[in-house]
């Protein structure tokens, strides 16, 4: 079984630590049941959730909506899922990340280009100071 490392390329110089305030952040995530469990204790112990039991959609250009339920899932489910901010995500994310043999992070830096021949994939990464470096 072959093993493989992941590079996890970010634009940005990192993530800070989310604040909690008072009022929560509009750039947030509906995260459902399957998601909330995948995601797992590790990173979502600290990040405050706020848990809805219904969902309502519009079209845009139409009368037209979507309902769900908690009820619409399979098994007895107490809630359809919980809201998080992205901040709070991200940065447990990264977090939970920094401790893996298996991922690396790398900031400032870019995805330019990618091959394909045969099995191998060439990368053409941007890091910090604009080089164009080939990763295989």
């Amino acid at each position: 079984c072959p093993r493989y490392t992941v590079a996890l390329l970010d634009r940005g110089s990192g993530i800070a630590s989310a604040e909690t305030t008072a009022i929560p952040h509009p750039r947030s995530y509906a995260l459902s049941p399957k998601s909330l469990n995948l995601l797992g204790e590790t990173v979502l112990s600290d990040i405050r959730l706020g848990s809805y039991d219904a969902m309502q959609i519009w079209e845009s250009a139409s009368p037209a909506m979507l309902v769900f339920s908690q009820h619409d899932l399979d098994g007895e489910q107490k809630y359809l899922g919980a809201c998080v901010e992205d901040s709070a995500l991200t940065s447990s994310l990264y977090q939970a990340l920094e401790g893996s043999s298996s991922v690396s992070l790398r900031t400032k830096t870019a995805l330019s280009s990618f091959k394909v021949q045969g099995n191998k994939v060439e990368l053409s990464i941007t890091d910090e100071a604009n080089k164009d470096t080939p990763e295989s």
